[in-house]
């Protein structure tokens, strides 16, 4: 049983703040499922206390089960979640008296409804309990779990290279790839769903024009338009004009500076670029080049004015270094630095088209077998549970849903994707495209993230707090600073294995930093057995494959393994170094008596 005195000053605060929004940052070992138990049995426990004076409120009255969303990443975290609850609530109505037995036994019974799911299993039972609402949705289908996913894809992919070996695609494809490679990138693709499925039915039957109409439009920061009145600008045609007479006849001085050379790739580039014939989007190619020309990995030149030492004191070197600056300042082209090539963007064209149109066909053989087997992938529950909340003519049922959750609460939210964040924004919003939610709780550490796993995108973690605590002072809550939220003592690790942690993660992450970046979030020590020994090794992973022999000779599959991948040397380095130490024979001492004998 929770008992709240024991608890932290901040999970008393994460607990408490239930008129708010909060994010809250839990890193490891901090006592996160007992927050969150905690905190879900304070919302029923307020919720009775308001009740207080009714004579025998009706389950009607409070708040239940089935009025808390609880998202989980895993099954059996929110398996653990609901036992941990069940078993509090238990252990309350042993104890209760009478006046709050009755609403404590309506909740117990209503535990079996709630929702407590993975955002996965809540997916499928807001599609289940609404399949008559939604075309295509069969109430018995069944979920499949990434393993499961893995195994139909790989299959998919397998029986459509067979049956298409002779398509036009498959051959095209040949001329780049082994049948592994290929089978290997339409799996990938296939795992990227729906994103790559967009990207898929887009060029599949799209033209050469289209493909490099659009590289132009997306690899140039620039529109057009844009681009021809920027060189259309006075001051750019007086400096060009400037400049390539200077060019033409140039004055006695040393041009082998970097600043002449920069000028004399300017005007070979702009050359043709003030005749009345030149079409707008090579103006706007030549602002990419200039741009390209005149940056350094997209950083503008510390100057772009000519050297004294080489000028000699000459009377035009105020001419050229005016004209320059006047140049630079109207191109800016820190601003539109791309490199692109457009002849060998349409050579791979029909191998984009020949990817895309095969990924199709492989996207839609998945389907089928997914139809003829009544399943579905994680992807399809959350991206159907989206869609269907978004239709219009669901509104009705989003605003029941929204009335119903009058708390929503996720865990491992660093975890979670773009859409997962739209399926949370659609159960709390008040209207559709806007989020003023005070019901909302997300938990997560963003140095746990599974980057890119089930589509994860760590920088959601931070965008998303950003988007609660702003609703939070719009809507006048005193929720104070949102690093005020977060929970950093860590009941699992030992002090010195701890301190260690601490220190590597002070040099690898960084503060305020990117939305994609994590923090590092120094934890405190506060386990039950502080005095047991702990202890922290270096464990260096060596690269080539003698050394690694000799080091790891115990683990035959390491010591030999053909890898180039580092992070998979590093996994196979714990696994053998684990391997051995739980292998190595120990010395147990047994604890002293009293009389000090062992």
């Amino acid at each position: 049983m929770v008992d709240f005195d024991e608890l932290t000053d901040e999970q008393k605060r994460a607990v408490k703040a239930l008129d708010r929004n909060v994010t809250l940052t839990a890193g490891a070992g901090t006592g996160k499922t007992t927050t969150l138990t905690a905190r879900y049995l304070r919302m029923l426990e307020a919720s009775i206390q308001a009740t207080v004076g009714d004579d025998s409120p009706e389950a009607e009255d409070i708040l239940l089960p089935e009025n808390i969303l609880t998202t989980t990443f895993t099954e059996r975290a929110a398996n653990e979640l609901g036992e941990s609850i069940r078993t509090d609530i238990t252990d309350r109505i042993s104890e209760l008296d009478a006046d709050e037995f009755k609403a404590w036994r309506s909740i117990a019974d209503e535990l079996e409804d709630g929702y407590i799911h993975t955002l996965h299993g809540f997916c499928a039972r807001l599609l289940r309990e609404n399949a008559l609402s939604i075309e295509g949705i069969d109430p018995g289908f069944e979920p499949i779990d990434e393993d499961e996913t893995a195994a139909l894809i790989h299959e998919t992919v397998g029986t459509v290279l067979e049956d298409y070996e002779d398509h036009d695609a498959t051959r095209t494809l040949a001329q780049r790839f082994s049948r592994q490679q290929l089978r290997d990138v339409l799996t990938d693709l296939l795992e990227e769903r729906p994103e790559s499925i967009e990207w898929a039915e887009q060029w599949a039957d799209a033209s050469l024009e289209e493909y490099i109409g659009f590289v132009e439009t997306e690899l140039h920061p620039i529109e057009r338009e844009e681009a021809a009145d920027r060189l259309a600008q006075p001051a750019v045609v007086d400096a060009v004009s400037m400049l390539s007479d200077m060019i033409e006849d140039p004055p006695e001085i040393d041009t082998g500076g970097t600043a002449w050379q920069r000028v004399e790739g300017v005007i070979e580039i702009l050359d043709e670029g003030f005749d009345d014939g030149v079409p707008s989007r090579r103006k706007q190619t030549m602002i990419a080049e200039l741009s390209c020309h005149l940056t350094t990995s997209g950083d503008r030149y510390a100057s772009y004015t000519g050297a004294k030492t080489r000028w000699s004191g000459h009377s035009q070197k105020d001419v050229f270094d005016e004209a320059t600056q006047q140049l630079v300042e109207v191109i800016e082209p820190e601003e539109y630095a791309v490199n692109v090539d457009l002849e060998l963007e349409a050579n791979s064209f029909p191998l984009v088209s020949a990817l895309a149109e095969l990924t199709v066909i492989v996207s839609e053989e998945y389907e089928d077998r997914k139809r003829r087997q009544n399943v579905r992938d994680f992807s399809d529950l959350i991206s159907s549970a989206v869609e269907f909340l978004q239709a219009d003519e669901h509104e009705a049922i989003r605003q029941e849903l929204r009335e119903q959750f009058e708390y929503v609460m996720v865990d491992e939210f660093q975890d979670t994707d773009p859409r997962q964040w739209d399926l949370i924004t659609l159960l709390t919003a008040s209207e559709k495209g806007t989020f003023d939610a005070q019901n909302v709780f997300v938990v997560g550490d963003a140095k746990q993230s599974i980057y890119r796993f089930r589509n994860a995108d760590v920088a959601q973690f931070q965008e998303t707090a950003e988007t609660l605590e702003r609703t939070s002072c719009a809507a006048g809550s005193d929720g104070g600073k949102r690093n005020d939220d977060q929970l950093s003592t860590n009941f699992r690790t030992l002090p010195t294995v701890l301190e260690t942690i601490n220190e590597l993660f002070d040099a690898i992450f960084v503060e305020d930093g990117e939305a994609y970046e994590a923090s590092p979030q120094r934890l405190s020590a506060n386990r039950d057995d502080p005095t047991d020994i702990g202890s922290v090794e270096y464990l260096p992973v060596p690269t080539d494959s003698e050394l690694r022999a000799d080091r790891f000779d115990h683990y035959e599959e390491f010591a030999h393994a053909d890898l180039d991948d580092d992070a998979e040397l590093e996994a196979m380095a714990l696994a053998a170094r684990l391997s051995q130490v739980l292998n190595e024979p120990y010395q147990v001492y047994p604890e002293d008596t009293e009389d000090g004998e062992q």
